[in-house]
């Protein structure tokens, strides 16, 4: 019998049949949906390159990817800002399921000094703070909620942008 080393940020189940036993990961953390998709060892822990990683060449890191209920091993299409209403606002659909990554929408009015401001943000899916508008909608999927979030900001050029922060 072989016993792995085992990771205590993942969750398991011992499954058996009437010719096997099997250790299998469940869970929706971003460290066994690393290892499902088979980007992470059972024994290991999650490193800030998997955090950053493009596993599937979309433009999106994985950590962003799993936040959105996106795929690790096939490409996603990125959320792109619009205009409505002459405001700017960024759309996009997040997994409901996930418990360690806080989403930060963020804007800035230009791309070269920055600063990029945090005007929206969730962590941990608990709900939306920050001077932005931002709305959640039910999709047909129990699991995904669209979120639109308004920049409160004016001039005439504005830019956002959504990440994740990873929080084991």
């Amino acid at each position: 019998v072989v016993v792995p080393r085992l990771s205590s940020g993942l969750a398991y189940r011992l499954e058996s049949s009437a010719t096997a036993v099997n250790l299998r990961v469940v869970g929706t953390s971003f460290d066994a949906v690393l290892y499902r998709a088979g980007l992470l060892s059972a024994s290991a822990s999650v490193s800030a390159a998997q955090v950053t990683a493009d596993s599937d060449g979309d433009g999106l890191p994985d950590l962003l990817d799993y936040a959105l209920g996106g795929s690790l091993t096939a490409p996603d299409a990125a959320p792109a800002p619009d205009v409505a209403e002459g405001q700017l606002r960024l759309t996009f659909t997040r997994d409901t399921r996930v418990p360690d990554v806080t989403l930060q929408v963020e804007a800035t009015s230009t791309l070269d000094t920055g600063p990029w401001t945090v005007i929206a943000e969730n962590v941990r899916g608990a709900g939306w703070t920050g001077s932005a508008l931002a709305s959640e909608t039910t999709t047909g999927d129990v699991n995904r909620k669209q979120v639109t979030v308004t920049d409160p900001g004016t001039g005439p050029r504005r830019f956002l942008r959504l990440r994740a922060v990873y929080q084991p």
